[in-house]
């Protein structure tokens, strides 16, 4: 399993159990610093992150929904 699917999976785990909120926003944190993008999803307007999985190319970490290039959002800071 690779190191990206790793800290995915930590993360919905600590997610799903619902008792560490500080460990569950811990793991968000690195994976936006490690993974994030400047895209943001379509549903929620959470930045995305790179997907894990070959065939898409980001992932919303809070919709638990896998996006194709362009799908996303893009967002410009002035």
């Amino acid at each position: 399993m690779k190191k990206l699917e790793k800290m995915y999976d930590k993360f919905y785990d600590l997610r799903d159990k619902e008792e560490d909120e500080e460990a569950e926003k811990y793991y968000k944190n690195i994976l936006l610093k490690h993974y994030g993008t400047n895209a943001k999803c379509p549903h929620c307007y959470n930045y995305l992150l790179k997907s894990d999985l070959r065939e898409y190319t980001y992932l919303c970490i809070l919709c638990d929904e896998n996006f194709y290039k362009g799908e996303e959002r893009w967002w410009k800071y002035f």
